[in-house]
């Protein structure tokens, strides 16, 4: 796979497209593979923020090929995720804006910790069932 800009927008990406390409399920081994691959350091590679707002889309099936399942166990990150979706329903206008997407979370912390990053990608590579 190719290296692309350092996102962990492009890791939900490239964790989608391996899925769709071996027919299987996200796993946080693909993660932080993908993570890796896209430049992240080990320690970053393993932030759980991200990665838990992705796994909990595509526990709630809002991720297009991949059912529904169990897949994480953080209930903050997804429905950080999950609000931000329902948002971007909305207003698209915050579609590539992830700071502001964030602000719009009444239930969310001061800053993120990357999870729009995830949301955003996902919602404007069109991979998001909305």
């Amino acid at each position: 796979m190719d290296k692309k800009e350092k996102s962990f927008g492009n890791v939900a990406i490239l964790c989608v497209k391996k899925c769709i390409a071996e027919k299987s399920i996200p796993s946080s081994e693909d993660w932080l593979e993908f993570a890796k691959i896209n430049g992240f350091s080990d320690s970053m590679a393993k932030k759980g923020c991200p990665k838990s707002a992705f796994l909990g889309l595509c526990q709630e099936g809002l991720v297009k090929y991949i059912p529904k399942g169990k897949y994480t166990s953080s209930q903050k990150n997804k429905k950080y995720a999950l609000e931000a979706v329902e948002i971007l329903k909305t207003n698209n206008s915050m579609h590539d804006k992830p700071d502001e997407l964030w602000r719009q979370i009444p239930s969310a912390p001061s800053t993120h910790n990357h999870q729009m990053d995830v949301v955003c990608a996902l919602w404007n590579a069109k991979l998001l069932n909305v």
